[in-house]
């Protein structure tokens, strides 16, 4: 096994093997793959190893992209480590990188507090310690949910997918067909990506949503992050394969974009690509809806879209994710597939005036005469 695949293969338990994985690293050091190297900086917090933490996050953070969805959890170890060396001053800087990010939730949750804000500033006030720590009755060091899963769980592994789930779960009934449609999905999304790489990912499926909220502090029937998808699956909700990978692929070529691009692709691609129907609330046919809504007066407009996060409750997902479909399917007619992925790419981590900004430019229009033209192609041309 090469290096890269031993340290994403890493546990997150102070075991001494993320400081052996570290020496191989710095004798022949990658950083092709931010995912690899945030899971060894995290280890080797966990171990203790701050010095070495330390060097490796700041050595990825000199050459990575700032869109880098790995960024902000290097930021944030890095700091736990300068405090735990009493640098203070430094801590608070890589602190403050992370809230720049806006990226809280279970994401961090080997931690366990990365859903407040609040105690990120805090320790920005106070710094990172186990008496600190403890004030807020969190524990220094908590495996991630994955680690406890992996231990727990049947797994099936396809060349894409490493698949876990419970035993006499309805996903271990259906186990064969799971299969089969994740890597149909694969291939399907590749395919109109023009992407080559053998891209693994780890799928989580949960008989309840109880049960996946309680392990994984997330809400919701599905969630990706980085190379993880953890979903829901039942008799009566089968999240379409197509949706949280889109996430995974889009994400590891192009960064996560805005909200209302990422979660529209995904719905887009989903009824594009899957000729497979889905039990769920989003990935259904979105057209008519879109008509619905704005027969309703329930459609938001354009410059609000653009800046919802999608999936909140103030972004009423069951229009939004829709709505977003829709203008994503009008933007690829409009621009191409290739003009519209440049302006996905151009919008990670934007406020809402640069997302306008960047889209008038992409257009060559104002956003009043892009919501226009979009709704006369929505409301007639479907």
């Amino acid at each position: 096994m090469d290096l890269k695949n031993k340290i994403n293969e890493l546990d997150y338990c102070p075991c001494g093997e993320a400081k052996l994985l570290y020496d191989e690293f710095i004798k022949l050091p990658f950083y092709d793959d931010g995912e690899a190297i945030l899971r060894l900086v995290m280890c080797l917090v966990y171990e203790k190893q701050h010095n070495e933490a330390i060097g490796l996050a700041c050595d990825y953070i000199n050459i990575a992209e700032d869109d880098c969805d790995c960024l902000p959890g290097i930021y944030l170890f890095c700091g736990i480590s300068y405090d735990m060396l009493c640098n203070h001053k430094k801590a608070i800087s890589a602190y403050e990188k992370f809230l720049q990010y806006n990226q809280f939730g279970a994401r961090y949750d080997q931690f366990s507090f990365w859903t407040c804000e609040e105690f990120i500033e805090y320790l920005i006030e106070n710094s990172y310690s186990p008496e600190n720590v403890k004030k807020f009755e969190f524990p220094v060091y908590k495996a991630p949910f994955e680690f406890k899963l992996q231990k727990q769980l049947a797994v099936v592994k396809t060349p894409h997918f490493d698949i876990y789930y419970y035993p006499n779960s309805t996903a271990e009934k259906e186990i064969d067909i799971i299969k089969t449609h994740r890597e149909t999905a694969y291939q399907k999304i590749s395919e109109y990506l023009g992407f080559n790489e053998d891209l693994r990912t780890t799928l989580y499926l949960f008989e309840d949503g109880n049960t996946k909220k309680e392990i994984t502090g997330h809400t919701g029937a599905g969630w990706a992050f980085g190379r993880t998808m953890v979903e829901i699956y039942n008799e009566q909700c089968k999240l379409d394969p197509y949706h949280e990978l889109v996430h995974i692929i889009v994400g590891h070529v192009y960064g996560n974009g805005i909200s209302a691009m990422n979660e529209g692709l995904a719905v887009y691609l989903c009824n594009l690509l899957n000729d497979m129907p889905a039990i769920d609330e989003i990935s259904d046919a979105y057209a008519e809806k879109v008509k619905e809504f704005h027969r309703n007066g329930d459609l938001f407009d354009l410059k609000t879209l653009l800046s919802l996060n999608i999936g909140s409750n103030e972004s009423k997902p069951l229009i939004s994710y829709r709505q977003a479909a829709s203008f994503v399917e009008y933007t690829i007619k409009k621009l191409t597939k290739s003009g519209f992925l440049t302006l996905y790419t151009s919008l990670n981590n934007e406020n809402i005036e640069s997302v306008i900004d960047k889209t008038e430019s992409a257009y060559r229009q104002s956003i009043e005469d892009i919501e226009k033209d979009w709704l006369c192609y929505a409301l007639s041309n479907y």
